[in-house]
């Protein structure tokens, strides 16, 4: 049922004896009072008033446009998501114009995934990688895909691929590990053209204050102190006679003797390649002991 006009037509006769047709009513609070020779005219009046109330009412207006039904909605959908953005669509415009590069093949996750494997396995078979880092990738991505089964990668964004990385709560260690993965994945895409930039660069790289599994090493105070030790105990052999037949050190002294100004001078490529067993114990009074690595950072000698 058609909605009735806030505007009345009515005949008039004019004091020149003229019969015309009156359009009367209300817009935005002022008295609307108009003469027409016609009827048609009339009606004409009368629906351009009330297009006027009805967008006065709601917002909504006409206007001369080329644009489509299709283009105007997605123009007013576009407005919506910049309602509190700082800046005008133009200026986003003109920016995604400037900076965004298509991928040259739309590709899926999953195709994709299948290609990067096949690479990573010609390099396992080179022994460039080993079989459980092969294993490793292949967990990771192999989970890429089922999170994502009928994706195409370029639609995966920054926001999409930290959650992923993100799921379940993982130690840092973990996330580091599964953004590692992907951001070595999405580079090898970024060359093959199938996405426009790597979306893992601006995920960042999570600090970790105490890693696990590392080593404690000495300072060089540590190491200065140690060696007076070593020639206290040398300047006692020499002087009893009584020689040291194995000794234990640990790696973090294996490590420093490399930098030590007498390893250098008798080894020079010491600090680059390391010292054998066998330069270590030519430094020492007794050339013939045995000397072993283990677990200890301290002295375990049977004198």
């Amino acid at each position: 049922m058609a909605q009735a006009s806030q505007f009345v037509i009515s005949e008039f006769t004019n004091p020149s004896g003229e019969i015309v047709f009156r359009v009367t009513g209300w817009l935005d609070g002022k008295r609307i009072r108009k003469n027409f020779p016609t009827r048609a005219d009339a009606s004409a009046e009368r629906q351009t008033l009330d297009i006027q109330r009805v967008q006065s009412e709601t917002g909504v207006r006409t206007a001369a446009t080329h644009l489509t039904d299709e283009q105007l909605h997605e123009a007013e959908a576009a407005f919506r998501r910049l309602a509190d953005a700082p800046k005008s669509l133009s200026f986003y415009l003109d920016y995604a114009l400037a900076n965004y590069r298509a991928p040259e093949r739309e590709i899926t996750v999953a195709a994709a995934v299948e290609t990067y494997l096949a690479t990573k396995k010609k390099e396992q078979a080179n022994g460039m990688l080993s079989e459980c880092q092969l294993k490793d990738i292949r967990v990771r991505l192999d989970c890429l895909v089922e999170s994502f089964p009928r994706a195409s990668l370029s639609q995966l964004s920054r926001e999409t691929l930290a959650a992923h990385c993100q799921r379940g709560n993982p130690k840092l260690k973990t996330f580091n590990n599964r953004r590692g993965i992907l951001f070595t994945f999405f580079k090898f895409a970024f060359c093959q053209n199938w996405v426009a930039a790597n979306p893992l660069e601006k995920v960042p790289h999570l600090r970790i204050a105490h890693r696990r599994g590392s080593a404690k090493t000495l300072s060089a105070e540590q190491c200065a102190k140690l060696m007076h030790h070593v020639e206290q105990i040398e300047a006692l052999a020499t002087d009893t006679g009584r020689m040291p037949n194995r000794l234990v050190i640990g790696l973090p002294l294996k490590n420093k003797l490399r930098n030590n100004a007498k390893v250098i001078a008798r080894f020079p490529g010491a600090a680059s390649v390391g010292v054998s067993m066998a330069q270590f114990s030519s430094l020492l009074l007794n050339p013939s002991i045995d000397i072993r690595v283990g677990i200890l950072a301290k002295d375990t000698a049977k004198l």
